[in-house]
């Protein structure tokens, strides 16, 4: 065989006016139009593309993570029951763990056997269980190896209170400086974290996420600067949350256009150089409360949307 033969060198290229002559012609008279669907945010899709429709890619649309975290949500009522649950998680494969506090516990008990050197752990706190957070950085001078070594993020549910109940104490603010300058020393641990998920999950589609999630950082940002916070700090101490709903290829570019416009909005606050953490999160109405297969099959097509969107989480 001659490797200098080009593949196909026989064959012209085929225009996209010809393939659409061709679907008509198969249509048998039937409207081309048809074939053609629209989603739930009015996008409308055709149903083939050529080279002829390229586009410029959007700048700034992440990397993909060549160390993904892979977390599970530990709820934390009874510490020893969440300990047990949190270990479980390890041993099947976890590399992060996020502890849902609903009760004030003793740490010691609740990391026992989970190295925090190794392990990403993450905080959702709310104002009556954040005394937890203290401890948290206490218990974490003392157990790690190096201050590098932190990852993870904490979450004070600003957004999640006001999405769902309406109610947004400026105090939560005040809390987000304090647990921000508590963490300086911690480089890649964030402690602003802004959770697009009650969007999706109260009924936004993917470009309201988007809008709704970027508008509530903005607003937080504000708030921060407010209060003394350099622009730098406020988003390199940044960790975005976002849903992922059940269209595989627009969640792809969901989450890259959402890297893109993040790096648009720090430029607007002169930031140019910042690793925020962005991580996804399954989303809940698209799950079957009794078809479990189902809901495997959802939540890895899921993830992988959003692992192909370059999270890191």
């Amino acid at each position: 065989m001659n490797s200098n033969h080009k593949l196909f060198q026989d064959f012209t290229p085929v225009t996209k006016q010809q393939w659409i002559d061709k679907v008509t012609l198969d249509l048998k008279g039937e409207d081309f139009n048809k074939l053609v669907w629209k989603n739930l945010n009015g996008l409308t899709f055709q149903p083939f593309y050529t080279i002829d429709d390229k586009v410029d890619f959007l700048a700034g649309t992440g990397e993909n993570s060549q160390a993904l975290i892979n977390f599970r949500t530990i709820p934390v009522t009874n510490v020893e029951k969440a300990n047990n649950e949190a270990l479980l998680a390890i041993k099947e494969g976890m590399t992060g763990l996020v502890f849902d506090f609903k009760e004030t516990v003793s740490l010691e008990q609740l990391f026992k056997g989970i190295d925090l050197n190794t392990i990403a752990v993450s905080l959702v706190v709310e104002s009556e269980t954040q005394a937890v957070v203290d401890g948290f950085f206490e218990y974490a001078e003392k157990n790690l190896t190096s201050k590098k070594n932190l990852k993870g993020y904490l979450d004070l549910g600003i957004l999640t209170k006001y999405v769902t109940k309406g109610s947004l104490n400026s105090a939560a603010l005040d809390a987000v400086v304090k647990f921000i300058n508590k963490s300086s020393s911690y480089p890649n641990f964030r402690a602003l974290t802004i959770s697009g998920t009650p969007f999706l999950d109260s009924g936004s589609n993917q470009v309201q996420e988007v809008a709704y999630t970027l508008n509530a950082l903005v607003f937080v940002a504000d708030g921060c600067l407010n209060r003394g916070v350099s622009e730098e700090v406020i988003f390199n101490n940044l960790a975005i949350q976002l849903g992922i709903a059940s269209e595989f290829f627009i969640e792809i570019g969901k989450f890259r256009a959402f890297h893109s416009l993040l790096k648009l909005i720090a430029k607007k606050y002169r930031v140019t150089e910042f690793n925020p953490l962005m991580t996804a999160k399954t989303s809940v109405w698209s799950k079957s409360v009794t078809d479990a297969h189902t809901n495997m099959l959802r939540a890895t097509t899921e993830t992988m949307s959003a692992i192909l969107g370059n999270v890191d989480g």
